[in-house]
């Protein structure tokens, strides 16, 4: 804090400060009124990260407006797209499927891992199993190698030549 009396060029406290958070330390935060107005112009990549992902994790969070469903799934999906931005691809899918856009999530899943990437296929044929004929299931099905659980179903369901 002595050193901030001294500075008086614009960005030193923005150095020290992004010096401060390579070496794990706590960022001092400026003072009002000395050498940058009590505001810095560079923060640390793990800052503005870390900012971003607060923001997205209230944006889907917040459950206001339970009668508007739109408003819900505009939040998950306004969510979904700063963690893309930052780079969190499974936070990515995950708000995306919640926000009922399973396709999507399902093909950006794939850059995450194989297995994320079959758990979120199994989800959504879960989700899709309760309402929804065969022929929506049996890709996802046939993908996730669950091919004889899908002819399970259609032996129950009496469709024996889409069991083949």
């Amino acid at each position: 804090r002595i050193l901030s009396f001294f500075m008086f060029r614009q960005g030193m406290e923005d150095l020290w400060g992004l010096l401060a958070a390579i070496r794990g330390e706590t960022v001092p935060v400026p003072l009002p009124g000395i050498s940058g107005g009590g505001s810095r112009s560079v923060y640390h990549e793990r800052d503005l990260i870390a900012s971003h992902k607060s923001k997205a994790l209230a944006l889907a969070s917040s459950r206001g407006n339970l009668g508007v469903a739109g408003k819900q799934e505009e939040r998950l999906l306004k969510a979904a797209q700063i963690m893309l931005r930052i780079g969190d691809l499974r936070s990515y899918c995950r708000f995306t499927a919640q926000a009922g856009h399973w396709e999507r999530a399902i093909c950006i899943a794939p850059a995450v891992s194989q297995q994320f990437w079959g758990e979120l296929c199994s989800e959504y044929c879960e989700t899709l199993s309760a309402a929804s004929d065969l022929e929506e299931l049996a890709p996802f099905w046939i993908a996730t190698g669950r091919a004889a659980q899908l002819a399970d179903a259609c032996v129950e369901r009496s469709e024996l030549d889409s069991a083949f």
